[in-house]
């Protein structure tokens, strides 16, 4: 699962910051969050305000949730993204893959290390549509045995 404390991440000192100050500095403007993770080529990382709205733990910008919540399915290769696009097609669920920019270590922990890629730090997040997880079902634990997914 992708950490709000990513390494690198522009405004995650802040939220380091903000979580040991006192409420009154916060107020006063010290260690404010930043105004749009996106717009510095950061990734949002969203906590529940209300059940209604999501709020990013790093900068300002809040969400309407929905129905199109997603789940966090880990992190593939180029070539194993394609084999999952075409079992999720053929099961009808809902997905998207987000490429990144991966150390080895992390792409090994999820077996998506590949040395013969000329991109071999390039990775694919994939992010399932909550309300088919019931169509995967172990689908995908079923095509990759190797991986965790989370197990101990």
């Amino acid at each position: 699962m992708p950490s709000r404390w990513e390494k690198g991440h522009p405004y995650a000192w802040r939220t380091r910051l903000r979580g040991r100050l006192p409420w009154f500095l916060i107020e006063l403007g010290v260690a404010r969050k930043g105004y749009d993770c996106q717009a510095v080529g950061a990734r949002h990382h969203w906590y529940n305000i209300d059940d209604q709205w999501s709020g990013c733990y790093h900068c300002e910008v809040i969400r309407e949730q929905n129905e199109e919540r997603t789940t966090y399915f880990g992190l593939y290769s180029r070539n194993q993204r394609a084999r999952v696009i075409e079992l999720l097609a053929s099961l009808g669920v809902r997905s998207k893959f987000l490429a990144v920019q991966a150390s080895e270590e992390r792409l090994r922990a999820w077996t998506a290390w590949d040395e013969s890629s000329a991109t071999t730090h390039e990775g694919f997040e994939l992010w399932i549509c909550s309300l088919d997880l019931d169509k995967l079902g172990t689908k995908l634990v079923e095509l990759y045995p190797e991986r965790k997914f989370g197990a101990e």
